[in-house]
């Protein structure tokens, strides 16, 4: 189930390139409509991210790396089980408590706030009204510093359900995409699932991988 929601999110993300877009100009576009979600979800991931309100917590992470090798095959070759402990905006601690090797896989639970930029902002035309709703987000840069994908938020509360960051520009990469489930607990969104797809550039060589995670056991302090 996971790699197929993946892999609509991946064809959403590409599909975007050739719908028209709605230009956000200071975050305003001439769609009231867009303007209204755009304003709301972007308070809503300010004030429900636990990171942004300093929120202490700490939760267990399982990381899977997988080598993407000829013809797309997948290679399971590396997994963490970890448990990591978050205070005012910042990692405390991680304790790693079992790992197939010695090498550890750190989970980067932080994303950007992508309704607070200069974005250029759009919906889809095969939007059905249902309860999750797809806003794409792009640049006109040539060199794109800031990640450019889709986000689903609940139509009804505006909050985060999936976001989808593709990076074509990021330092020691060809390229890297981003993807993150989100949950909500004790009023605050949080990512249960994340994956990276990447093709990291070595020094003779370029290494294609997948990091596959899933969070359990948040505990949130009140």
């Amino acid at each position: 189930m996971k790699r197929k929601i993946v892999a609509f999110i991946a064809a959403a993300g590409l599909a975007m390139l050739f719908l028209p877009a709605l230009t956000i100009g200071d975050k305003e576009s001439d769609d009231p409509v867009l303007n209204f979600y755009i304003d709301r979800a972007r308070a809503t991931a300010e004030s429900r991210n636990p990171i942004e309100r300093g929120t202490v917590f700490s939760f267990d992470a399982v990381t899977y790396y997988k080598r993407i090798g000829r013809g797309g095959k997948v290679d399971l070759v590396d997994s963490t089980r970890s448990t990591y402990y978050y205070s005012f905006g910042e990692r405390d601690s991680l304790t790693t408590d079992t790992s197939v090797s010695s090498r550890e896989y750190e989970v980067d639970i932080f994303y950007p706030n992508v309704f607070d930029h200069d974005y250029i902002y759009n919906f889809y035309p095969n939007d059905t009204g249902g309860a999750d709703l797809a806003i794409g987000f792009d640049t006109d840069s040539m060199v794109q510093d800031e990640p450019v994908g889709i986000a689903i938020i609940d139509r009804s509360r505006y909050f985060l359900k999936w976001l989808y960051l593709y990076y074509s520009d990021r330092k020691g990469y060809k390229r890297y995409s981003h993807s993150l489930r989100f949950s909500e607990q004790d009023g605050f969104v949080f990512p249960d699932s994340i994956w990276s797809v990447a093709a990291k550039v070595g020094l003779f060589s370029t290494d294609y991988y997948r990091l596959e995670t899933g969070i359990s056991n948040l505990v949130i302090e009140p």
